[in-house]
């Protein structure tokens, strides 16, 4: 495949106008200006476009692709989970497959090539094959008792490897869906496992809203009262969510902590030492009215920070283009090369998928193009924050989205 453009911007390293892109098989193996078409080659002019690496998002929930737009805000975000537990029981396995092919449409649309999806219904696995992403799959686990985690993980590793075959480029794991979803045995387990014998990353929902907060520092709130009700027990307050993870098993190793909105400055050393990447998704952050997301904090700390979608319960279009122009327009002074790296390197090295993120030679060939403004600002980055939609996709030297497209093959 030859892909030429009016520019392209590679990721690491200056723009290059007039170029084109050669893939061969699923690796990038050529970039540059003067670079012509062989013969039998498929050929993609894309005129007046801008060709940059695909987009990664690690946080994604598919299977909550059920409802077509965000739910109605509750008062507390306690209700709002309590929502989202009740559409999962009434889900039936043809809505599951509607709301993964309208999330995947979606998806291509915003310029996502790889993808963390947090799998929390196991029927989803079957359903990672009808989609082009390649990534790597959280399987939640979530449970109140080793013997309950015990069956659950063995539900989750059955069926895993059961799909296995049918899904390269997908990597596989069992992670806590939050530091309050497990009991203290199994949380302690899961994590010293980790420490021990790192598989990959594992990605915990942490310290993501103010009743999360309460739950841990006091034993109070919403959440609080509803966790008791489910028979939970935390032990002893403690300083903060992240505090809560350290306490039990420790913080896990170059790992991901979702959201992470709200950190005290013990948290920000204890996570810089451990490599944690966080990761941030600007739609659904001011769908909650979090407090202000601390980004300036966590990059003067030497936190990597990602950008994500979520899912449609609390983010109203899964776009990652969106979530990069949403993030520009909270931190104008930011270099958009940085920026950008927040849907590409930075998010690829969170989820240990290091082959992905730039157009450089022998990197997977993955990438979108976007329509060029008619004044290309000074810095050729700064066009990626007025795009809303990916004009073309390829994953893996396969198109996907856009001129001569067919459907998924």
């Amino acid at each position: 495949m030859f892909l030429q453009a009016a520019y392209i911007l590679p990721g690491q390293g200056e723009a290059i106008p007039r170029g084109a892109l050669r893939i061969a098989g699923d690796r990038i193996v050529e970039i540059g200006r003067g670079l012509a078409p062989q013969t039998g080659e498929v050929v993609h002019d894309l005129g007046r476009s801008i060709l940059l690496p695909g987009l990664v998002n690690p946080h994604c929930h598919l299977d909550l692709s059920m409802t077509a737009a965000p739910l109605p805000s509750p008062p507390t975000f306690t209700e709002w989970v309590d929502a989202v537990t009740a559409f999962r029981r009434q889900m039936t396995a043809e809505a599951l497959a509607q709301g993964v092919a309208q999330a995947t449409a979606e998806l291509l649309a915003g310029g996502t090539t790889t993808l963390g999806d947090y799998v929390g219904d196991l029927r989803m696995l079957a359903q990672l094959q009808t989609t082009p992403f390649t990534g790597r799959a959280f399987c939640e686990l979530i449970a109140n008792g080793p013997g309950a985690a015990a069956a659950r993980q063995a539900a989750l590793r059955a069926e895993i490897a059961c799909v296995r075959p049918y899904t390269p480029g997908w990597e596989w794991g069992v992670t806590p869906h939050a530091a309050h979803t497990l009991d203290r045995e199994t949380l302690q387990t899961l994590l010293l496992q980790h420490e021990g014998d790192p598989q990959g990353p594992l990605a915990i929902h942490c310290a993501e809203s103010r009743e999360e907060v309460e739950l841990f520092t006091t034993h109070r709130g919403p959440l609080a009262t509803r966790m008791v009700e489910y028979g939970y027990e935390y032990g002893p307050p403690v300083d903060s969510p992240v505090d809560y993870l350290r306490r039990h098993g420790g913080l896990p190793r170059r790992s991901l902590l979702i959201h992470a909105n709200y950190l005290t400055a013990a948290d920000m050393i204890a996570m810089k030492a451990a490599d944690i990447t966080v990761v941030h998704s600007p739609q659904s952050h001011a769908y909650f009215d979090h407090a202000p997301f601390p980004f300036e904090r966590l990059c003067a700390a030497g936190i990597p920070v990602a950008l994500g979608t979520d899912g449609h319960p609390c983010t109203a279009r899964l776009n990652m283009l969106t979530e990069l122009r949403l993030l520009r327009q909270k931190y104008p002074h930011a270099a958009p090369r940085d920026l950008l790296a927040t849907a590409t390197t930075v998010a690829a090295a969170a989820l240990w998928l290091n082959d992905r993120g730039t157009l450089t030679v022998g990197m997977r060939g993955d990438c979108i193009a976007i329509p060029a403004p008619r004044q290309m600002p000074k810095d050729p980055y700064e066009a990626i924050f007025s795009a809303e939609t990916a004009t073309m996709v390829v994953i893996g030297g396969r198109l996907v989205r856009g001129k001569n497209y067919h459907g998924l093959q």
